[in-house]
């Protein structure tokens, strides 16, 4: 068996090509060579000269090639974060799994060799003070849904572990994951109610009130909305093109309606405006929702500083921007559009799960079917007794 040592940037890595005894052919397998800090770059070369031997040396007596090596995990998890960034996920998502890797797995796990996490090793951290405790100064432990999501980001690096062919298989998968329960129920805002928080927005939030529009009758996720730019808009066909989306599956082409596509129109006219006032300082990178210098929106500007300017002047109660979400999939279904249209607007891979979620519990399905029933029955009832009297007469 042949292999090679390879530079990409400051980092060595070794590169084996063993024979597949299934197909006869050569397979490529990489492997970052760990570099301790303060380490120089000839120290660092013999350290690749060596584990490259050690590799041949392991080849030579078992066949195979044991591929995480003396990777550790804390590395693995620094080349996952990278690849999901360069994947198009939304820049929330990327945040979210970004901090849970820094701040809970990092210190906990980083160390551990990547072929010696077990489900033991799993099970253990997810019990353990690093992955429970609050990390905001405040004492109890952090909500069910948290720790869910430390465990979606674990078990989601280490199936990457498996793509790459450093690991046999997911440690993980055998681990139940943790149940989260929601703290409350998602609302549901009628009709009514949305045309007077829409009407606030308009007022509390000029520049982002198109954006809430958007999410309220289309259902897409903020990141999706947050991603779009200018390009994306068609108003041939009164659609957008969703890029960003958080399943393959969700729709690529998203009708609008005329009111909806005449606010973008008004929103691109005053961000004109915007740009005309700003001269060279405008940052013209074309967002649709754009910040105050014409760049990238913020997330939390959006979902948490506004939306509470918005829900204070609106006076309806509380809103989450979630709720917007579940206002779109629930009235829709209420309207009578079938289940597996409304999934693919929202962006649901899986139509069951989304029945389950948007279309449990409401009031107005339940009194439907109760009334559907009666009336079935009342006219069923009708013309029985009419054929019993004629056999009477």
């Amino acid at each position: 068996m042949k292999g090679s040592i390879v530079q990409r940037g400051d980092r060595f890595y070794t590169v084996v090509r063993p024979r597949d005894p299934s197909t006869g052919r050569k397979k490529e397998i990489w492997r970052v060579v760990p570099r301790p800090d303060g380490m120089g770059k000839r120290a660092y070369r013999q350290e690749a000269e060596k584990q490259l031997r050690e590799f041949l040396d392991q080849y030579d007596e078992t066949g195979h090639v044991a591929q995480a090596g003396r990777l550790t995990l804390g590395q693995h998890l620094t080349d996952w974060l990278v690849a999901e960034a360069r994947r198009g996920l939304s820049p929330r998502t990327v945040e979210i799994r970004r901090m849970i890797v820094c701040s809970r797995l990092m210190p906990a796990l980083g160390a551990v060799p990547l072929c010696d996490v077990t489900p033991a090793t799993v099970r253990h951290y997810l019990q353990s003070d690093a992955a429970t405790r609050r990390m905001d100064g405040h004492p109890g432990n952090v909500s069910p849904r948290h720790l869910q999501l430390q465990y979606l980001v674990l078990r989601a690096a280490l199936e990457d572990a498996v793509h790459m062919e450093l690991l046999p298989r997911n440690p993980a998968v055998r681990v139940p994951a943790p149940r989260a329960m929601r703290t409350r129920e998602p609302r549901r805002l009628t009709f009514e109610e949305l045309a007077v928080f829409l009407s606030a927005a308009e007022q509390a939030s000029p520049r982002y009130a198109a954006l809430f529009r958007l999410a309220a009758t289309t259902g897409l996720r903020v990141g999706s909305l947050l991603a779009l730019r200018w390009d994306d808009v068609d108003w041939q066909r009164s659609a957008l093109r969703v890029r960003v989306a958080k399943t393959v599956t969700s729709l690529q082409s998203m009708p609008l309606d005329d009111d909806t596509m005449e606010a973008l129109r008004a929103h691109q006219d005053r961000q004109e405006q915007e740009r005309a006032a700003a001269g060279p300082f405008w940052r013209d990178e074309g967002w649709v929702f754009a910040n105050e210098e014409g760049g990238a929106p913020r997330y939390r500007q959006v979902a948490q500083r506004e939306l509470r300017r918005i829900v204070a002047a609106a006076g309806i109660g509380p809103v989450r921007m979630h709720d917007l979400r579940h206002t779109a999939g629930s009235r829709m279904l209420e309207a009578g559009i079938d289940a597996r249209t409304v999934a693919d607007r929202l962006g649901h891979r899986d139509a069951a799960f989304f029945l389950r979620t948007y279309a449990g519990s409401l009031p107005a399905s339940h009194r439907r079917a109760a009334d559907v029933m009666g009336e079935g029955l009342r006219k069923a009832g009708k013309g029985h007794a009419g054929r019993r009297m004629d056999v009477v007469g």
